[in-house]
């Protein structure tokens, strides 16, 4: 009888050990080095985020390391340089936000979907965004507005790495899109600005 309950212990505890999770890519940072930087004749940035996440599903941005939102500040501050006039940049977040839709396998319940999840995810970016050049008495100058959308579809049972994975590869994607309908939008509207 001793034996029998060290033989479950031993089979109990290598279960609970083969559990964990593994490393976190928390690594993966979304850098901006390879896109191109633009000067404009302002002086400093102002962030308005007027976005107000909702932190509960299908939103899932605010489970990852850094924020969509976070990652604007963080492009904004790369992408532009500033220049000595005392006009400002004011960037004003309208939503930045990630929803994961699980769209389940409505066939009935059998053997091989035990073992082989036949769900698929489907995640939703947004991205919409303001930029306004305001004067030293606080008036707006110039104005840009940029909308954009990003969509990828997953398959299976995702790990916290692959999750992390498919976050980074969206924020990637949103902000390629970002950039290009920001330097269209640039030339077209700030030309007065650019340096």
């Amino acid at each position: 009888m001793f034996k029998l309950k060290t033989i479950f212990l031993i089979i109990g505890l290598i279960a609970v050990s083969s559990c964990q999770s593994p490393a976190s890519f928390s690594n993966l940072n979304l850098k901006f080095n390879h896109l191109n930087k633009v000067s404009l004749n302002i002086k400093n940035f102002e962030f308005i985020n007027n976005f107000e996440p909702s932190y509960s599903r299908p939103y899932v941005d605010h489970l990852y390391d850094e924020t969509i939102s976070e990652k604007v500040r963080r492009y904004f501050k790369y992408k532009i340089n500033t220049g000595k006039s005392d006009k400002r940049l004011r960037i004003i977040i309208k939503e930045a936000s990630l929803k994961k839709i699980l769209k389940k396998n409505s066939e009935k319940l059998n053997l091989e979907k035990l073992f082989f999840d036949k769900s698929t995810s489907v995640y939703y970016a947004v991205l919409k965004i303001e930029v306004q050049v305001v004067n030293e008495r606080g008036f707006v100058d110039a104005k840009i507005h940029t909308d954009v959308f990003f969509k990828k579809t997953k398959s299976g049972d995702l790990s916290i790495n692959e999750e992390s994975i498919v976050y980074f590869e969206i924020c990637e994607n949103l902000f390629l899109l970002l950039d290009k309908e920001l330097n269209a939008q640039m030339e077209k509207y700030f030309y007065n600005y650019i340096l």
